[in-house]
């Protein structure tokens, strides 16, 4: 999943730097975003002891740590980028971040 989004980001990155002189607008973005399908993820914890759902848990955080150091990874600044767009709340700013 995380290769598919970096990917994409560098495809997009490709994309913008052979057009030097404009960024993608909000239309072009949604269309961007529209070409990948949202997967939901829905985990069933019934059969779960309380120390396998803590052991989850405990594997979720783990995997966002990962998440981190692999954005670190790719570039040095992509967590700096991603706090940028977070930070943004406008239309064309909140596509951005959902296109990162």
């Amino acid at each position: 999943m995380r290769l598919c989004i970096i990917a994409v980001f560098c495809s997009a990155l490709l994309t913008m730097a052979q057009d030097k002189t404009s960024f993608p607008d909000l239309a072009r973005l949604k269309e961007m975003s529209a070409r990948f399908a949202p997967t939901p993820l829905h985990v069933d914890q019934s059969g779960l002891s309380a120390g396998d759902r803590a052991a989850l848990a405990k594997l979720i955080e783990a995997g966002q740590v990962v998440d981190h150091l692999f954005m670190q990874q790719i570039w040095s600044r992509n967590l700096q980028l991603y706090q940028s767009l977070q930070s943004d709340k406008s239309p064309l700013g909140l596509e951005r971040l959902h296109y990162f």
